[in-house]
């Protein structure tokens, strides 16, 4: 057979439906995400003004924030317990 008569299979699906789909599971997901208990309890991280450098401050920022905490004012930062 030439290229031009042959059919994908009827389950093929162009290589950019695959990110859509995944990308469309997560906004599903988001809509109704699974939730965990809650106990009521809240985490703080106080954090003093030094003289680090500005990457360490920086990684300390992204290291929070990765564990879901909030910055509620300047070296102050809240975070829900699990």
């Amino acid at each position: 057979m030439c290229r031009c008569c042959c059919r994908p299979p009827p389950d093929w699906r162009p290589p950019r439906w695959s990110r859509l789909l995944s990308r469309q599971r997560l906004q599903d997901n988001a809509l109704d995400p699974a939730l965990q208990p809650y106990d009521g309890e809240w985490r703080l991280a106080i954090v003093t003004a030094g003289a680090e450098a500005a990457a360490e401050r920086t990684l300390l920022r992204e290291s929070l924030q990765a564990a879901k905490f909030g910055e509620l004012r300047e070296g102050v930062w809240v975070g829900r317990t699990t």
